[in-house]
């Protein structure tokens, strides 16, 4: 899979914006223990992200660093992320 680096850029202005959004989740929610664990991952991967900024720095590189397999994972946890957000969601609406 090759990764656009324009679009790794939106995968993590993304994962910026849903973090707050999965701590809110009510801890008496049956999704509450998911949206943990997914918040998590999204914040492994942000620190992941940071450690590549510091060292795009020293080496004045432009490019988002991430490999491959990080890449993927950034997605699938987005996708899930967004999932458990419309449970959560209907679960507070019933």
């Amino acid at each position: 899979m090759t990764k656009d680096i324009n679009h790794s850029g939106i995968l993590f202005k993304q994962a910026e914006l849903i973090i707050p959004r999965l701590e809110k989740i009510n801890p008496d929610s049956s999704w509450a223990h998911k949206a943990s664990a997914c918040r998590g991952s999204l914040i492994r991967l942000l620190e992941l992200k940071g450690e590549d900024d510091e060292s795009r720095r020293v080496a004045r590189e432009a490019s988002i660093l991430l490999n491959d397999d990080d890449f993927i994972v950034l997605k699938n946890v987005l996708e899930r992320s967004y999932e458990i957000l419309e449970g959560a969601a209907a679960e507070r609406l019933r």
